[in-house]
């Protein structure tokens, strides 16, 4: 097999995002190298002929090999969507690859045959690949390779963050749970490049994309909420529940204490096996200076509202009518509405005085001050935290242009915990663990709060003068 790289800082290629910068081609040659012929609209001529795992697009947007079309399918084109009247194998000696154009990093593979006839299979920045994407990706071609018994499987990238596929794949390897064999290559083992170097591109890059370029290192590669050193702090220090209840569902670390407090956060879904329904339970066991721990996790994504409002009650009954922080946005609305009034639980925290106020409502203004406060607490050693699946999500909980997500995990068991941990800054408990109950005209509606969404300014100064930190 003879490679030849030819290096571009001119042209573009014409992607899946439109026009894309590319750093250059490979050309490939060797002897009898397959091919797939692609013909459409019944053309003699075809539109492309690539090796067969080349992916195209069908009329979803899905992605698809090329030895998995068939004729009559349709596929994407520059110029709209194109039936398939033909296939044809070929062969050719010779193959062209691009070099780091956005889409080809993402969505193409390359396959060539080594001169000891050994299958390679390459995917060059494999951290990179969205998550969704980059476990189709996997799922698709991971089969296929391994079916030959020479096959290999060469993955490189520099990290992204944690708990994405990449991550597990490279953790898997290193504590010998898969037959990856990891090679780490950092600045240091490069010839001609010194500490004086390494702090150069230090004050050029900034800490994060050098520990990401250079450093290998996966914690503080990404933008996460919290900072690296508590993000290794928490992954140390997770924990085995001592017991499992509801099929699985819920994790117990502690069962409640007499005389002790204790704060329901909820973040519900549909349970329709897409978002989850999460409930975190946490102890707390100071106001001044903060001191709370995580005492049991309900997860589920197929429990329905009803079902779920009726598990959140009776915890709320079990952990000594702990006080319940809902989110009412969308299928929260119908599970605050079911504590409320069919359980007539009055220890639901509400946010104003009229039904339309029961629970809490996440705004542009809420989510941030309750993210915030918690990263916060979290960062401080205010909070503990056992559950691993709570600990990964907080990994890849990341701040992008002012909005707050999972970036390569849902983020649900995050929501709940800051919903939780939010009821210290809502003027409910008093310092001696008792609970303030206001009083609205003569309307008796249980646990309220000063919380107006329609008042809300954005003023930050609360982060740094809150009084739990007195």
């Amino acid at each position: 097999m003879n490679q030849t790289t030819v290096k571009n800082n001119i042209y573009e290629i014409f992607g899946k995002n439109g026009w894309e910068d590319f750093d250059g081609i490979v050309k490939t040659e060797n002897n009898n190298i397959p091919l797939i012929d692609i013909f459409v609209n019944n053309e003699n001529e075809s539109i492309i002929s690539c090796t067969p795992d080349h992916i195209l697009y069908n009329e979803f947007d899905a992605k698809i090999r090329a030895d998995f079309l068939k004729i009559g399918d349709l596929v994407k084109t520059k110029i709209g969507l194109k039936k398939i009247s033909n296939l044809k194998q070929s062969n050719t000696n010779k193959v062209f690859d691009i070099i780091n154009s956005d889409s080809h990093k993402i969505y193409s593979s390359k396959q060539t045959k080594t001169n000891n006839s050994i299958l390679t299979h390459q995917c060059d920045e494999f951290a990179f690949v969205p998550g969704f994407q980059a476990e189709e990706f996997w799922a698709a071609n991971y089969p296929t390779i391994s079916a030959s018994k020479q096959a290999k499987i060469i993955i490189i990238s520099t990290p992204n963050g944690l708990f994405n596929i990449y991550h597990r794949i490279w953790s898997q390897a290193v504590n010998k749970l898969n037959t990856f064999h990891p090679t780490e290559v950092s600045w240091q083992e490069v010839p001609g490049r010194d500490q004086e170097w390494a702090d150069e591109q230090l004050a050029n890059l900034g800490e994060q994309k050098f520990n990401q370029e250079f450093a290998v290192k996966f914690i503080g590669s990404t933008s996460t909420l919290l900072n690296g050193e508590t993000i290794k702090f928490l992954l140390k220090a997770w924990k085995n529940p001592v017991k499992r209840d509801l099929q699985d569902k819920l994790k117990i670390w502690k069962d409640p204490e007499e005389g002790c407090s204790y704060i329901l956060g909820v973040d519900p879904a549909k349970g329709t096996g897409e978002n989850w329904s999460v409930i975190q339970v946490l102890k707390i066991e100071k106001i001044n200076p903060v001191k709370m721990e995580q005492v049991a996790v309900f997860r589920d994504n197929l429990t329905d509202v009803y079902t779920f409002a009726e598990i959140c009650n009776r915890l709320s009954l079990y952990y000594n009518h702990a006080h319940i922080m809902c989110e009412n946005n969308g299928e929260g609305s119908a599970v605050v509405q079911r504590i409320w009034w069919d359980h007539e639980n009055e220890n639901l925290v509400n946010s104003g005085s009229k039904e339309a106020n029961l629970g809490i409502r996440s705004t542009r203004t809420t989510k941030p001050k309750a993210v915030l406060f918690m990263k916060k607490l979290i960062e401080d050693g205010c909070i503990k935290i056992f559950d691993k699946d709570t600990i990964e999500e907080l990994g890849s909980y990341i701040e992008d242009n002012g909005k707050f997500f999972g970036k390569d995990k849902p983020d649900d068991l995050v929501s709940a915990l800051f919903w939780g941990i939010y009821i210290l800054e809502m003027d409910v408990l008093d310092e001696s663990y008792g609970f303030i109950v206001k009083e609205e005209s003569n309307d008796a509606w249980g646990i309220l709060t000063d919380v107006n969404d329609g008042e809300m300014e954005e003023d930050w100064d609360w982060l740094n003068n809150s009084n739990v930190f007195d």
